[in-house]
């Protein structure tokens, strides 16, 4: 179970830097932030500035999502059209017999089919 959530002061984040502990700050403002990180000599990583990182999700630098996009993140590609397209266009081959094809299927040699028939109807010695 995790720890309750309480209230940190600036003396609070300087004594658990001097220990080493990790501390998690949720829903802290550029602001507060800022003052907590200088105040109480702790690297900050957030959404947004004025952190020393910025945490960030692969999803929304890529462009997974069309209809969501947070400030905090740059959209440098547009996979989730990407991907819908080419499942789409999936879909159309399949339902019009264009795919599979031989190009990418396997097929069994003539011998082997021979075989597995003679196995099947009980003609296959041992």
């Amino acid at each position: 179970m995790s720890e309750p959530k309480k209230k940190l002061s600036i003396p609070d984040l300087k004594d658990r830097k001097k220990r080493k502990e990790k501390t998690t700050l949720v829903a802290v403002g550029d602001f507060l932030m800022a003052q907590w990180a200088e105040r109480g000599g702790v690297d900050i990583v957030g959404v947004g500035n004025p952190g020393y990182g910025q945490a960030l999700n692969c999803a929304n630098l890529i462009g997974a999502f069309d209809n969501f996009k947070p400030k905090f993140s740059k959209r440098y590609g547009n996979v989730g059209e990407v991907a819908v397209n080419a499942f789409l266009e999936f879909v159309k081959e399949v339902k019009e017999g264009q795919f599979p094809d031989a190009d990418h299927s396997y097929s069994m040699p003539h011998e082997e089919a021979q075989k597995l028939q003679a196995a099947l109807s009980g003609k296959h010695s041992r």
